[in-house]
Order: C-alpha cells, then structure tokens, then sequence
C-alpha cells in the first residue's frame, strides 16, 4: 500500500499521520482487505483511497472511520485497473 501527501504546490511530503492511518487498517482488518488497497493519497486533508478490487460498504466504513479518528471527514473511494503486464 502506498501512501503519498501533496500540498497545494503538488510537492509530495512525509506524512506520520498516513503511516499511522495504514497502521490502523491494517491492525483493525488483520491484513484482511489492506491489500485489496493500492495508495492512500491525502491532498489538504481530502483522502483519496485507491483500490486494487471494489471495495465492500463495510471495509470503506473502517477506512471512514479510522480517517475520521484522525480528525478528518474528507474521503474519495476510486477503483483503479491494473493489467497483469503493468505490474
């Protein structure tokens, strides 16, 4: 699972709060859906979760919630296709 911040200039920064968000996950699922999860992207507080599979209502819940522990209300679910050659 990747994890990338930008801020509004698009510069990529370290982000421990992203570390921590991919810890929860993984914690909480028991590494059962994480890696259904290709990127966590956080742009000013909006997190973009990209998924490898459509994600169930239930494991984007977890997602919500654990981001929304975080203090932050903003998420985006995008499904993203990635060929056999691509990997």
């Amino acid at each position: 699972m990747l994890i990338v911040r930008t801020c509004g200039s698009g510069t990529f920064h370290n982000d421990e709060r992203l570390q921590l968000l991919k810890q929860m996950i993984e914690y909480y699922t028991q590494y059962e859906f994480s890696k259904k999860i290709f990127k966590l992207h956080d742009h000013k507080g909006m997190l973009t979760v990209y998924w490898y599979q459509t994600p169930l209502d239930e494991e984007k819940e977890l997602v919500k919630s654990a981001w929304e522990f975080l203090n932050e209300h903003h998420i985006e679910h995008c499904l993203i296709r990635i060929t056999q050659s691509e990997i």
